[in-house]
């Protein structure tokens, strides 16, 4: 029992880093992970899945909806303290065509820095913009 605790709070971590990129890559992925997380019951069977889910998603694109979709999961966190100049960039980003989604990732990591959101600082999403800046 102690150990299936362990093994939950080892995958909690991993969800925690690996959420919005899972996200950007497969909405489908991103729902089969939280049906697996249901009720905090984590065992060995859940877990090979939710790694197979993960080695599937490096194989997927970001389309243009999922990267939409996964910046705005992301600017909630600052939606509320953001400034007016801020709101008025991200949201024409988000209407571009291409979506500059580099430049947007980039920028709301600057955002989690600068809004000190712990949570979002570190995550998978943001690996290549952290990797730039070290």
């Amino acid at each position: 029992m102690e150990q299936d605790k362990e093994h939950l709070k080892a995958f909690q971590r991993s969800w925690a880093y690996h959420k919005y990129w899972v996200m950007l890559h497969s909405q489908k992925a991103y729902e089969e992970i939280r049906t697996l997380a249901k009720f905090n019951d984590w065992n060995e069977a859940k877990q090979l899945r939710y790694e197979a889910i993960l080695a599937e998603c490096t194989t997927l694109k970001p389309t243009r909806g999922s990267t939409i979709n996964t910046c705005l999961h992301v600017w909630g966190y600052f939606k509320k303290e953001a400034t007016v100049e801020e709101k008025t960039q991200f949201f024409t980003w988000i209407e571009e065509d291409p979506i500059p989604a580099i430049l947007i990732f980039d920028w709301l990591h600057d955002l989690s820095v600068k809004y000190k959101k712990r949570y979002l600082i570190n995550n998978k999403l943001f690996e290549k913009t952290c990797e730039k800046k070290t």
